[in-house]
């Protein structure tokens, strides 16, 4: 098994010395693209996560989490169990963080 843990969306990233905000489905994507690249490191991919944990904060701006959920959709299309937790913070200001559990 391949225990992913902490990937966050970040809002704000460095590009040449430069930070850039990212509009929310751009740093969604950038999270799921982040836990794609661990998951075939591993030796695994999105069909065979088998458990996610998503840590989401309670005030999220307005619209947020429909697109965090319509990204999520496109990338866990089989569906694994998923826990979701309402935090009051996340670490680096993010707004949405994952822990993944995937077969091998």
């Amino acid at each position: 098994m391949l225990f992913i843990s902490g990937q966050m969306s970040r809002d704000q990233r460095r590009e040449g010395g430069m930070v850039r905000v990212m509009q929310p489905v751009d740093a969604i994507e950038q999270c799921m693209h982040d836990i794609s690249g661990i998951l075939v490191a591993g030796g695994s991919s999105f069909h065979k996560v088998v458990k996610v944990t998503v840590y989401i904060l309670t005030d999220l701006p307005v619209g947020y989490r429909q697109i965090f959920e319509m990204v999520y959709k496109a990338y866990f299309e089989s569906k694994p169990a998923r826990t979701v937790v309402e935090v009051s913070k996340l670490e680096y200001n993010s707004r949405i963080a994952l822990d993944v559990i995937a077969l091998v």
